[in-house]
């Protein structure tokens, strides 16, 4: 395709995944602290407090569970929307971009490359999507919408350098949970060191989470703004086409 198109819906469906994974870290949190209560009380003579460990498990295996199928949603969504964010790039022929726009999809699964190239994609559509609306602003003196847009879009490029930190620090420190969780048997004390673990990076995770929102939204304030310009620049008479004429750009 050559249109810069519309990125609208796709951003309001990746805010609202995250919005119902955030719901559910808070549900993880508030879960891994009740099983945090009941290991520190635990006895293994204790009749009632292994039936509450039963369904402790149930609980905290359906919270798991539910998280799992919601954090796959949020990552077709989010690529989906990050895809189209750097196509539109492409289309517009900004320089300087640092990967080809096959890319925004393909390093989220390259080992190595997947913890930096995302980054550094999201960063490039945060920050040539600004400077091209800026830049027209600026060509053709509308002083009025400048202010209006910067008003609108205040926070910097450091927002999107604190979600990917946040959003590493959280996979990591599930990941180192889940690791002692597994190798820890029926040892009462690495369970709770686990459980403590996974609550500080459900904490992260939330945090994350927030930022990815404002990140998303913000973006696509700028992004709104850039298809106008580009339609404006290119005297463009028929509308972007719709998410249903094209899937996968």
């Amino acid at each position: 395709m050559n249109k810069v198109l519309d990125n609208l819906k796709r951003s309001k469906t990746a805010v609202t995944s995250f919005y119902i994974l955030l719901g559910l870290y808070v549900i993880a949190l508030i879960s891994d602290f009740m099983q945090h209560q009941l290991l520190s009380n635990w006895s293994f003579f204790d009749p009632q407090l292994i039936s509450k460990a039963e369904a402790n498990d149930v609980r905290q295996a359906f919270v798991r569970i539910a998280i799992l199928i919601v954090v796959i949603v949020c990552a077709i969504t989010f690529i989906q929307w990050l895809r189209r964010a750097y196509h539109n790039l492409h289309k517009a022929k900004i320089t300087g971009l640092k990967y080809s726009e096959g890319w925004a999809a393909g390093a989220w699964f390259v080992p190595i490359m997947n913890l930096f190239a995302p980054y550094q994609i999201m960063r490039d559509v945060w920050v040539k999507t600004k400077d091209y609306c800026r830049g027209y602003n600026l060509e053709v003196g509308d002083t009025e919408e400048l202010d209006s847009t910067k008003q609108k879009g205040t926070s910097t490029v450091a927002l999107v350098g604190w979600w990917w930190a946040a959003y590493l620090i959280g996979n990591t420190t599930e990941s180192i949970s889940s690791n002692i969780e597994r190798r820890a048997g029926a040892s009462i004390d690495q369970l709770i060191l686990s459980t403590r673990i996974s609550m500080v990076a459900s904490i992260i995770n939330i945090v994350a989470l927030i930022l990815v929102i404002k990140m998303i939204r913000e973006s696509q304030h700028w992004q709104n703004l850039f298809l106008d310009v580009w339609n404006t620049k290119k005297e463009a008479t028929e509308k972007p086409l719709s998410e249903s004429e094209d899937i996968l750009d």
